[in-house]
């Protein structure tokens, strides 16, 4: 296989890998907020059982767990903006002007924060529901 078709591959790779984290980290928003707003809309027997410091431990999963569906479609909306702006730009040969670079940017930056939001909030709600066991 020569360098070309290797990095071809490669690429393909990490395009399936990044469209599979994006997914994975939406299901995980989705989860954090859901399980937070259950676990607080009723006064679950659950978490009143948890110390203070880990029911506002919950809490900020919870929070985390909307920032990351809002990151999702913030990543999704300067995506279009960024493809929308090469698309347009004729004189430019449909390459990136400095404004759609900035918008490839934030739409690189809300999947790098939607990756930490999503790690972040999976390990304090593990942590704080693990208390419980000991």
């Amino acid at each position: 296989m020569d360098p070309a078709e290797r990095r071809k591959n490669q690429r393909e790779n990490q395009n399936f890998f990044s469209l599979k984290i994006s997914e994975l980290s939406r299901y995980i928003g989705f989860a954090l907020a859901a399980l937070g707003i259950a676990l607080v809309s009723d006064q679950a027997e659950l978490f009143s059982r948890l110390d203070p410091k880990w029911q506002n431990a919950t809490l900020l999963a919870t929070l985390l767990g909307c920032v990351v569906v809002m990151l999702d479609y913030v990543q999704y909306a300067f995506g279009w903006f960024a493809a929308s702006n090469a698309a347009n730009n004729v004189a430019g040969g449909y390459q990136h002007s400095k404004r759609g670079k900035v918008f490839r940017f934030l739409q690189s930056s809300a999947f790098y924060l939607k990756q930490i939001g999503a790690l972040i909030g999976s390990l304090l709600v593990t942590i704080s529901i693990g208390t419980l066991l000991v």
